[in-house]
């Protein structure tokens, strides 16, 4: 399954008041154990939330993420439960625009 994030959701934040970019996509409900891929064209930040992770990041609440500043590329993460997943992108406030896809895997068989 591809996700292209090239014309991903666009979305402006506040955080301490200074406005954040970031880039997010909907990956929707995936089960314990598949394996998220993702590859940008540059480095930046990846988090993988949970719905409700990813309604506090929006509101500016705290939140749980799986995140990494991803400098080699593509970035792996197996996912610890089924869950509504979403990944957002930002650059940390640093210029420029990520290209950047999400594919999905299920975990190779033992």
């Amino acid at each position: 399954m591809l996700y292209n994030m090239i014309r991903a959701d666009f979305y402006h934040s506040v955080r301490r008041d200074i406005r954040m970019k970031f880039w997010f996509h909907d990956v929707g409900v995936i089960e314990q154990g598949k394996i998220l891929e993702v590859t940008l064209d540059q480095p930046a930040h990846v988090r993988v939330m949970d719905k409700d992770n990813y309604a506090f990041f929006k509101n500016r609440q705290s939140y749980s993420s799986i995140v990494s500043n991803v400098t080699n590329s593509p970035y792996r993460v197996k996912l610890p439960r089924t869950a509504h997943w979403f990944v957002v992108i930002d650059r940390d406030g640093e210029p420029g625009a990520v290209t950047s896809s999400v594919k999905l895997y299920a975990p190779k068989a033992k």
